[in-house]
């Protein structure tokens, strides 16, 4: 079994807290989408953030962070970092003496919040990012709401350079690219695989919700409707 391991880095713990808070607006959907898009990464070799031997690719954080911003572009999650009434605040120290920068840590529940769109399948994750993300203009920050254009003009503040890359995943918290070291022949052979994997995945997924939902009205009351999600990933 192989896992990530933090020591004294309260940064992970508040990116995983972050993220667990997303995934529960839409339990277990957010999950499973995430954890549908990491095991179709994986098959094709494309989930290899630092692993000595093999092209740098996308890290699981990355792939999460990717899935979370394109369900706010659809209106399917808000942006808990832009709440005004936070239900957690904290602030850490990054870095070391006089580069040493405080960060605050803040996100809210979004009372009152309705989305306005639904919970994708797999394959429309693949077709968005395939297909219809402009790698050029465009970039990836959940902490902004999720789709934005990248800066032409930088503040002195931020450094060029976490803007720089054939993609850019900002990270929730710092100014800081999670997916920087992967070079532009990586993200093609990404985008390829991606168009190809969307339509065979979109069709087998209205498939399983079909025969889901035929199930589903003929069960009584008091049973559990089934999840064609289940079926999808035993499928993969």
């Amino acid at each position: 079994m192989s896992c990530d391991m933090n020591v004294n880095s309260r940064l992970g713990l508040y990116n995983s807290w972050l993220l667990r808070h997303y995934c529960m607006f839409k339990y277990p959907f957010v999950p499973n989408l995430i954890r549908g898009v990491k095991t179709w990464a994986k098959s094709k070799n494309l989930n290899n953030p630092s692993v000595t031997g093999l092209t740098v690719s996308f890290s699981s954080y990355s792939l999460a962070l990717m899935t979370i911003a394109y369900l706010q572009h659809l209106g399917a999650l808000p942006n808990c970092q832009a709440d005004p009434d936070p239900i957690f605040r904290t602030h850490f120290w990054e870095g070391r003496g006089s580069n040493s920068r405080n960060i605050t840590v803040r996100y809210g529940a979004c009372k009152g919040w309705k989305p306005s769109g639904r919970v994708p399948s797999v394959g429309e994750w693949l077709k968005f990012y395939g297909e219809r993300f402009d790698y050029t203009t465009e970039m990836i920050s959940i902490r902004h709401g999720g789709i934005i254009r990248r800066p032409q003009h930088l503040p002195p503040d931020l450094e060029y350079s976490h803007f720089r890359g054939s993609i850019v995943v900002l990270d929730p918290f710092l100014n800081k690219n999670c997916t920087r070291f992967i070079k532009e022949e990586t993200l093609q052979e990404f985008r390829a695989k991606c168009s190809v994997g969307a339509a065979d995945s979109i069709r087998r997924w209205e498939s399983l919700k079909a025969r889901h939902q035929t199930q589903a009205r003929s069960q009584s009351d008091d049973e559990e409707e089934p999840d064609p999600w289940t079926d999808l990933m035993a499928s993969r």
